[in-house]
């Protein structure tokens, strides 16, 4: 009611609105809607929405109907799955994480977003060559990385080309990187998961987790690391 006038004025209230924020940090007053679309390369307006969903931006116990958005986009991409089995690969944000992207890998996609900050190096194995060499692999940045201590007592992650992104299809999708490891007694080749295990999956008592996050820390398609400075 306009308190001057007396006149009353009825406004439409949506009651699924609210505050919620955007990525870049701006508070925006509304619902919060993703999408998912396809487009040519250098086409302008050649876009093609493949489907909308709603998502919750409140509390669950606001609203429990509503998916939060990583479980709402897991959904979403196994609907336009069905619907077209040559999909490939899928690009979003950083709202998905380890845990969001691997039941996609798994569907057979590849999976690319950028990577989170703040992650500590992962150890991820030792390979052993006969009694001449050892190797002590990490994961760092999204990549496999190779640990190795210098003459000052300073730990070094050098990151490792990956040659190629192999995909094995049987019961269920595996991916592995073919890596190379320049060795003074000779260059070695291994072949590294970068999908979820099983023995990822177990959890480890000590911590009450799974053991390793691996989606969470490598990357199906790396980043290619910066250059070193000469």
């Amino acid at each position: 009611m306009n308190k001057a006038t007396g006149d009353i004025r009825h406004h439409r209230v949506d009651a699924d609105a609210s505050n919620t924020v955007e990525g870049g940090g701006t508070t925006v007053y509304g619902n919060k809607f993703l999408s998912a679309a396809v487009r040519l390369a250098n086409t302008p307006h050649s876009r093609v929405v493949l489907g909308i969903e709603s998502i919750r931006h409140k509390s669950a116990k606001r609203d429990p109907i509503r998916d939060d958005e990583g479980t709402a986009f897991i959904k979403l991409a196994r609907c336009i799955l069905t619907h077209a089995p040559g999909l490939r690969a899928i690009t979003y944000d950083n709202a998905l994480r380890g845990v969001h992207r691997a039941p996609l890998i798994a569907d057979g996609l590849v999976v690319f977003t950028t990577q989170h900050g703040g992650l500590a190096p992962e150890p991820l194995n030792r390979y052993e060559y006969d009694d001449a060499c050892r190797h002590d692999l990490y994961v760092a940045e999204g990549r496999v990385r190779e640990r190795r201590i210098a003459v000052d007592g300073v730990a070094h992650c050098t990151p490792l080309a990956v040659e190629e992104l192999e995909c094995r299809k049987s019961k269920r999708v595996r991916y592995y990187h073919r890596v190379t490891i320049q060795c003074p007694m000779e260059i070695h080749t291994e072949h590294i998961r970068v999908d979820e295990t099983e023995e990822d999956r177990q959890i480890d008592p000590s911590i009450g987790r799974q053991r390793f996050n691996r989606n969470e820390h490598l990357r199906q398609v790396p980043l290619t690391p910066t250059p070193a400075a000469a």
